[in-house]
């Protein structure tokens, strides 16, 4: 007997299991409407392109000499975009862009990593000067030889000794070597030879 009742307790519900019930299905009615009704939200928005975002996030950078980043507010170029929606639908892919990329890590994709601002490039002072019309030189040369304009992560410059595309994208942003600072070699390329994608 004493198990029978062990057991019978074990199987009983509690006496407001149909109000608890009825709490969990309407949480769950709930986070499934506001999902719904967030992704028709995106799809309602208009469509974003990389190019229209590096023109934004360029706009940004020329105005407080930093990158932008989800939480850095509205966008002044438009009317309601923000930088955190930006960000959101990099990441999730809505809007016509591909998904799995943070703003920031978009921007590194295209503009090359930013320096850290407490760091200079390796050896920094012991290498020659830059000049723009030798960064451009060389951009032309890899593109003749390759096909492609250079990233930062283009590896070595084989047309100057020691010399690699991330230090040079290095010097563009931090303003060593002569350089004025503050640009990067995917944009330096943009303003000389249009669309490098």
């Amino acid at each position: 007997m004493q198990a029978a009742r062990s057991w019978e307790g074990y199987y009983s519900l509690p006496r407001n299991w149909f109000r608890i019930y009825l709490v969990v299905i309407i949480y769950h009615s709930y986070s499934f409407a506001a999902t719904w009704e967030f992704l028709l939200m995106q799809n309602k928005r208009p469509p974003l392109t990389v190019a229209q975002i590096l023109a934004w996030a360029d706009a940004h950078l020329q105005r407080t000499g930093k990158r932008p980043n989800g939480h850095s507010g509205s966008i002044s170029e438009t009317a309601g975009e923000t930088w955190s929606a930006v960000d959101t639908a990099l990441l999730y892919g809505y809007r016509g862009l591909s998904p799995g990329l943070s703003l920031a890590e978009f921007l590194n994709q295209h503009w090359g990593e930013k320096p850290p601002d407490d760091r200079k490039p390796p050896k920094a002072r012991n290498r020659p000067p830059l000049t723009i019309e030798q960064i451009l030189a060389w951009a032309e040369a890899h593109q003749q030889r390759t096909g492609k304009w250079p990233t930062a992560a283009s590896g070595e410059v084989p047309e100057a000794a020691q010399e690699t595309w991330k230090i040079i994208n290095s010097a563009l942003w931090e303003g060593h070597r002569g350089l004025p600072g503050g640009d990067s070699l995917s944009r330096l390329l943009r303003r000389y030879f249009g669309e490098t994608q």
